[in-house]
């Protein structure tokens, strides 16, 4: 593996005193761990290491002005089940309008959960409030008491959430969208529900006050296109199109989800791969969780979670960024962080032995009490 200064525009810097904010970011990996950009094994994200096949993309989508394609929309409303669709640059940009979008109400979110939604409402002048995402029933409780207590609000839900795993009633969900007052909308992110597509809400008619949204970067492995779609009314449809402006998806991205949403086999054969990725990926990593004895466990099928005492998570996700492995580190409270730890493509021989080798090497470490470093990066954002 190649080795780096460890600066970022000359500054010199130690993998104490840098958090990588989100996952896949590979470039600062490798400057943070002085290892090569092309020698890493990412598990940093929950993206389908199999991506979608890309045929070649025509000239023409590459010419032409990207006006919305009446090809992508029919191959989404189908693959979807709804057509109430609006094409997105990727979820993320609706995330980072949807505040000016909706009446200025207070809203309820997960404590833990990707907080780029946070990130957005705390910009506005209405209060943002925390639910518990750890347990169904808890969290079902929780949401119930304060809407009784305040129903004129809006509710984020992320399901699955990323990265407790918490999965949650639809009907639960669809009776608290009734429950809003006025201007109260239920938002619903779904970006990691394509493998288990029975449990999306788009199985069910939508409410006016419903945004679902759903991403095409990780059960396609496309994040790099950047291609998502939103699900709501058309007034609200209407207001994020204002807002994201004209031409928001490329023409390549448009052409690449007409190919991937269109592909009805790869998307069976792909459900299968994933499933076999996910269990592959768990077992290697089990013996060292043996060791370390996560308090809780959380297995989805495009990532699994462990939530551990903060210094074993820190020094857990410190000793495989060492060896080309990245992992992501989120602090949960003063006592316990969550290590998420993406899928290995159970078909890549040399990444599965790699992974492999650094888990044996880590349950010798710990037996021979030389495991735990003292030197640990900073946790990040989930």
């Amino acid at each position: 593996m190649g080795t780096g200064d460890n600066s970022i525009g000359g500054r010199a810097m130690s993998v104490n005193s840098i958090a990588l904010p989100h996952g896949g970011n590979l470039q600062q990996a490798s400057q943070i761990y002085g290892i090569d950009i092309h020698d890493w094994i990412d598990l940093s994200t929950g993206i389908n290491p199999r991506s979608y096949p890309l045929a070649p993309i025509a000239t023409e989508y590459f010419h032409q002005l990207p006006y919305p394609s009446s090809g992508l929309i029919d191959v989404a409303s189908k693959y979807y089940g709804s057509n109430q669709l609006l094409p997105i640059a990727g979820t993320q940009a609706a995330i980072q309008v949807l505040p000016q979008c909706l009446p200025e109400l207070p809203i309820l979110l997960p404590k833990v959960g990707y907080q780029e939604h946070r990130k957005h409402w705390l910009r506005g002048a209405a209060p943002c409030r925390d639910y518990p995402a750890n347990h169904a029933e808890e969290t079902a409780v929780y949401i119930d008491q304060q809407l009784q207590e305040n129903a004129a609000t809006h509710l984020l839900l992320i399901n699955p959430n990323n990265p407790t795993g918490l999965y949650l009633d639809k009907q639960n969900m669809l009776k608290w969208a009734g429950q809003l007052k006025e201007g109260g909308h239920l938002i619903v992110d779904e970006a990691f529900i394509d493998v288990t597509p029975e449990q999306s809400l788009l199985t069910e008619p939508l409410p006016d006050n419903v945004l679902v949204l759903r991403s095409c970067g990780k059960f396609f492995g496309l994040a790099g296109i950047r291609l998502g779609f939103a699900f709501a009314s058309p007034v609200l449809r209407e207001r994020l199109s204002d807002a994201l402006g004209l031409w928001p998806i490329s023409g390549p991205t448009q052409a690449a989800g007409i190919q991937g949403l269109g592909d009805d086999l790869w998307q069976q054969q792909a459900r299968l791969k994933i499933t076999q990725d996910s269990d592959t990926t768990a077992t290697l990593f089990e013996p060292l969780l043996q060791q370390l004895n996560p308090v809780r466990q959380m297995n989805r099928p495009l990532f699994h979670s462990y939530l551990l005492a903060k210094q074993s998570a820190r020094d857990m996700q410190f000793w495989f960024a060492k060896r080309g492995i990245l992992l992501r580190l989120i602090d949960w409270d003063e006592d316990l962080s969550l290590v998420r730890v993406g899928l290995l493509d159970s078909t890549n021989n040399e990444h599965t032995q790699r992974v492999k080798q650094a888990v044996t090497a880590a349950v010798e470490a710990i037996n021979d009490g030389v495991f735990y470093s003292h030197e640990t990066p900073l946790p990040q954002k989930a």
